[in-house]
């Protein structure tokens, strides 16, 4: 497979999701492509149909290396073929309870954790609600989220910029802090693994 430094212009997302998409986009256009000049063209098609798609805020690759699920400040937890280059039915069978979706996770099981407003929704494999989440007695408009490996996760509350570590089975909180930064600045959550 042929070394690629091409970064693609893509105007409509923040340069933090820019990055990550573009790098997930590119390893997979590498893999069925024969040379450079097919790589970029694969590159730019795919970016072409996401662009002209949606949307995206957050995402995250399924296990199966093709289905992207992403969110777009809406009640649904979307997906995109980008291997087939083919946008996919929502995941969720309902929309989301607080109904502003922004970040999410693809758990192991299949399933998809996803902060919506006031709640953080999990998601069983078949886009099903199992499991809300809801946190502190604080005005709260959860943000980003991110996996632990120790069955939690971390949240961010955009409007306290206090982020919590959560029990996923449990909802209880484990651990929490402020930021350190003004209210209404939490946004991505990422744990460096």
């Amino acid at each position: 497979m042929a070394e690629i430094t091409y970064a693609p212009p893509v105007t409509d997302i923040d340069a933090r999701r820019s990055r990550a998409l573009t790098a997930g986009i590119v390893s997979l256009s590498g893999r069925s492509s024969e040379n450079i000049a097919d790589v970029v063209q694969t590159i730019h098609e795919r970016l072409t149909a996401l662009s002209r798609a949606h949307d995206l805020t957050m995402i995250d690759l399924g296990a199966d290396g093709c289905t992207m699920f992403y969110t777009s400040f809406g009640p649904n937890v979307k997906r995109f073929d980008v291997c087939g280059n083919v946008q996919l039915p929502n995941f969720n069978v309902a929309p989301l309870p607080g109904g502003m979706g922004q970040d999410l996770r693809v758990l192991p099981d299949g399933g998809v954790l996803v902060s919506s407003g006031q709640v953080i929704v999990r998601l069983n494999s078949h886009g099903s609600v199992v499991q809300t989440y809801r946190g502190p007695s604080e005005d709260t408009l959860w943000s980003g989220l991110d996996l632990a490996e120790d069955g939690t996760f971390w949240v961010g509350n955009y409007r306290s910029s206090n982020v919590y570590k959560l029990n996923l089975t449990t909802g209880a909180i484990v651990q929490s802090f402020n930021a350190g930064s003004p209210p209404n600045t939490v946004v991505g959550i990422r744990i460096m693994k």
